[in-house]
């Protein structure tokens, strides 16, 4: 039996496919034998894209090789035309030094005007205050740019701080104040005695001189016991040549006279209001020391409940991510079981007729499965 003109040229066209692929294998293992593999459609189909695809990416690996080598010739020569460059230049400059002993620097100085060597130091100190790298005219804009817009930063920092500073000075100004008006009442109570006392002691010592001089006297203590009766409140008695001292009191001897019972008062009120004011230090003392304790105490419980609320936040911040984590597993199981449940979408609520239902499908699966099986031993034939 004679095989059509058609079958015949694609039974040529795939003998020459496989002598290309063939080839190709053998030049790709190469000294190593080509591997054998099965001659079948798919498999020349596979080997053929195969082929294509290793030949494409080949060509484009050559294409960037090419490129990079080119790219390196080019550098190369850039790199060497540069450093020939810089030798005639540095050898320029060698030349253009030693024929000119003086610096370019200072020709440019001495070539400039009063007017343009101000100008010049005004940018090199602009430069170095504003910090720039360099004195270009776009870099020290920029800076100065910056640093006109950071300037209402600053001085509101520093209005701030003035501010602060003022209110300080208020509270110790009030502090000082209310200090002055609470040691004042204390002070005037305590100088007021001493000044009483001294007034007594001084009346008593003109009483003690008017009686030891003596009638002979009489008209010079009565002038001092009126001037010291004009400068206390306590009055002292004055003496004449028709009076007498009384019966029994020598000259020599203190009377006992009013103005005497009225010193010893004096000293006894005094020193009764001395012990009432020590009396009322010590308790103020005491008091002072109390209310420190009490402060202190105060403060600790104040640090104690502070740190039990952070810890209290603390704990609460904690157990709402136990709870989130425990909220995420809940959410995790329930996608697991709705996507067990979605499995059985489909089937009758029955029990029995689920069954069925799956008993069909698989009897359905295998008969699929055959008939599978049967197409590929058919092809492989």
């Amino acid at each position: 039996m004679q095989a059509s003109p058609s079958k015949a040229r694609a039974e040529a066209l795939e003998a020459q496919s496989w002598s290309i692929v063939h080839s190709w294998l053998s030049d790709l293992y190469h000294p190593s034998p080509a591997p054998f593999v099965e001659r079948n459609p798919e498999t020349l189909k596979a080997l053929q894209t195969l082929m294509t695809e290793n030949i494409a990416a080949d060509h484009v690996r050559a294409l960037v090789r090419a490129a990079q080598k080119e790219e390196v010739t080019a550098t190369t020569s850039i790199v060497t035309s540069h450093d020939q460059d810089l030798a005639a230049s540095d050898k320029a400059e060698a030349e253009a030094e030693s024929t000119h002993p003086q610096p370019l620097v200072y020709h440019l100085e001495s070539s400039l005007s009063r007017q343009s060597k101000e100008a010049l130091d005004s940018l090199a100190e602009s430069a170095v205050l504003l910090g720039c790298p360099t004195t270009e005219s776009t870099s020290i804009i920029q800076r100065l740019q910056s640093q006109i817009l950071d300037l209402p930063r600053q001085t509101f920092a520093l209005e701030t701080q003035l501010s602060e500073i003022d209110a300080l000075m208020a509270d110790l100004r009030r502090q000082i104040s209310r200090i002055q008006r609470i040691l004042s009442p204390s002070t005037s109570a305590v100088s007021a005695p001493f000044s009483s006392h001294g007034s007594s002691r001084s009346s008593a010592r003109l009483d003690s001189s008017a009686y030891s001089s003596g009638p002979s006297s009489s008209s010079s203590s009565s002038s001092s016991s009126a001037s010291a009766s004009s400068s206390s409140s306590i009055s002292a008695p004055t003496w004449t040549k028709a009076s007498n001292p009384p019966l029994g009191l020598g000259p020599t001897s203190l009377p006992s006279s009013p103005s005497t019972s009225t010193t010893t008062d004096a000293h006894a009120k005094l020193l009764a209001e001395t012990l009432q004011h020590q009396r009322e230090i010590k308790q103020l003392a005491l008091k002072c020391e109390e209310y420190q304790d009490r402060i202190a105490s105060l403060e600790r419980q104040l640090a104690a409940s502070s740190a039990f609320h952070a810890n209290g936040t603390q704990r609460s911040v904690a157990e709402a991510l136990a709870k989130q984590d425990a909220l995420q597993t809940k959410k995790a199981k329930i996608s697991a079981l709705e996507t067990k449940i979605r499995a059985f979408h489909g089937l009758p609520p029955d029990l029995e007729a689920s069954r069925a239902e799956v008993h069909r499908a698989q009897t359905e699966l295998d008969a699929l499965k055959v008939k599978r099986d049967a197409l590929f031993e058919r092809m492989g034939g």
